[in-house]
């Protein structure tokens, strides 16, 4: 079924990332470790650069999560 809107597509997609965050523990693993990298990236004091990289392959890692999560299901 083709969605109506934009904004439709949107709303379905969140609808989506909340499911899986609340079905997949792995999510909420990498959701966790997500927060303590960056925490970490601020508190040693990383480059900006070295900031961006960090929190990039964070959520790639997660990206790759989600589609994981597509194809088991």
């Amino acid at each position: 079924m083709k969605n109506k809107s934009f904004s439709e597509s949107f709303r379905h997609a969140f609808d989506g990332i909340k499911q899986v965050i609340k079905e997949e523990r792995n999510m909420k693993i990498h959701i966790t470790m997500t927060v303590l990298v960056v925490l970490c990236a601020v508190l040693f004091n990383l480059t900006a650069c070295e900031k961006a990289i960090v929190i990039s392959l964070c959520f790639i890692t997660m990206a790759f999560e989600l589609l994981n999560s597509a194809i088991e299901s």
